[in-house]
């Protein structure tokens, strides 16, 4: 791991430490990183590392993005008016989400957070500012893999109740 995602995956797995002190100064650092551009990139390639011994840390990480994208994705859900991601990471984080998510272990909580951000980003963005998306989606019913395709269902069937 590069130094940058060594220091977030040791401060995300602070977060969960029994000291409170601990645990509130990396939530602390957290907070103040959200809206700094990269960070959530950076975050998404500490879900999609390779190294095993970090599930619980890309757990972690994967709640924390969901939560980032619920509170900063649009202006609308922005509770304290403050930032938002920034624009120079909307494009790539969209255009990686969904492979990362079908690439995530079956049945895992990490994909079923994926799927929540993805189904929160498509509110805001979809159909006009994701226009590849459900092609994205689609694509993946060609994997032999039930738990991508079940995961994919759902991500279809959550991003589409809105227009039922």
């Amino acid at each position: 791991m590069s130094g940058p995602m060594l220091q977030l995956a040791q401060c995300l797995h602070q977060t969960i430490n029994p000291d409170k002190k601990t645990r509130m100064e990396a939530e602390k650092y957290l907070e103040s990183s959200q809206t700094t551009p990269g960070y959530l990139i950076l975050v998404l390639q500490l879900i999609e590392s390779a190294d095993p011994a970090t599930l619980p840390v890309k757990q972690i990480a994967a709640v924390h993005f969901k939560n980032v994208v619920r509170k900063h994705w649009t202006p609308n859900e922005d509770e304290d008016g403050g930032a938002l991601v920034p624009q120079g990471d909307r494009k790539p984080i969209k255009d990686n989400l969904v492979q990362l998510m079908c690439n995530c272990p079956g049945g895992s909580s990490v994909k079923s957070q994926l799927s929540e951000a993805i189904s929160l980003i498509s509110k805001a963005d979809f159909p006009k500012d994701w226009t590849n998306l459900l092609p994205d989606l689609i694509g993946k019913f060609s994997s032999t893999e039930t738990s991508t395709i079940h995961g994919v269902l759902e991500t279809i069937s959550s991003i589409l109740k809105r227009f039922r």
